[in-house]
């Protein structure tokens, strides 16, 4: 977790898809890439989260630059990714 925290940058963008892309797994035991993953989760997460993930795979593929988003909504992002992923661990 503390790994996720300190990224920005390309790092950043990969780091929340990559979170996106065992989510997305642990749910549906298929294999996605991180914007198929970003793409599937955009629909699911909380209405808070959806601008984040819409621009981080936008900005992976090359169509938008990152936004700059408050360190704490990145942060509130990673903490429900890891905790869906832990719930998706235990069912």
């Amino acid at each position: 977790m503390e790994y996720f925290s300190k990224l920005d940058g390309e790092l950043l963008t990969t780091g929340v898809l990559t979170l996106l892309r065992i989510w997305s797994y642990k749910e549906n035991k298929a294999i996605y890439s991180k914007a198929q993953a970003g793409e599937w989760a955009v629909g699911l997460v909380p209405s808070e989260y959806r601008d984040i993930i819409e621009n981080l795979v936008d900005v992976y593929n090359d169509k938008a630059k990152k936004k700059d988003f408050s360190e704490a909504d990145l942060n509130n992002l990673r903490h429900y990714v890891i905790n869906q992923i832990k719930e998706a661990l235990l069912s």
